[in-house]
């Protein structure tokens, strides 16, 4: 029953990437939250997962970090249905140990997008099921911040939990921490990110 529904999460998180990678939603000024905004930051920024080990950074060859994760092509995300080192390209990562929250186990999922082999975003989705309780919502930010060091910043915790999100935008990328409740639905998960996106 374990490996259907790893396989339904799987399936979910193909489906849910697609259907949200063109999203238009725009944030309202009153959730927009802000730290530090600085002139100018180096062209390569560290992404802030698994950073010590992972060593990902957005503005980077994406074949540097594939040293270490064995990321594979998402075809299915892909407009022009091909690989191609002069163009855009979507990579994912299905390899990220498992988490546990309560009684379930929810796979941490990597995407990169690239331009010209280059990382231009990057999102770590975790699908899982929160139950309409923000105590599991709080249990699963505590799980992410081992791996996420900005998630142990008291202002951002505390933003996510009362928000549903935090932002924080500086002149070359824009950082958003998400969690997204989907209530009645039985083909969606509820879902946190993290997204970090190259302004371009």
């Amino acid at each position: 029953m374990r490996k259907i529904s790893r396989l339904f999460i799987i399936f979910n998180l193909a489906f849910h990437f697609l259907s949200c990678k063109e999203t238009k939603n725009k944030l309202h000024n009153s959730n927009l939250k802000k730290i530090d905004t600085t002139s100018k930051l180096p062209q390569k920024i560290l992404v802030d997962y698994k950073k010590s080990n992972y060593k990902i950074s957005i503005g980077e060859d994406y074949k540097i970090s594939e040293k270490i994760i064995d990321w594979q092509w998402a075809a299915m995300a892909d407009n022009d249905d091909k690989i191609d080192s002069t163009g855009k390209d979507v990579f994912l990562f299905l390899g990220e140990p498992l988490i546990k929250l309560n009684n379930g186990e929810y796979l941490p999922t990597l995407f990169i997008e690239t331009d010209k082999n280059n990382i231009t975003k990057f999102t770590c989705s975790v699908y899982a099921d929160f139950e309409n309780d923000k105590r599991n919502i709080e249990k699963l930010l505590k799980l992410m911040s081992k791996y996420i060091e900005q998630l142990n910043d008291k202002k951002i915790f505390d933003a996510i939990l009362k928000n549903g999100e935090y932002v924080k935008e500086t002149e070359n990328i824009k950082e958003k921490f998400r969690v997204t409740k989907l209530k009645d639905s039985e083909t969606s998960n509820d879902t946190f990110e993290y997204i970090i996106t190259l302004k371009q």
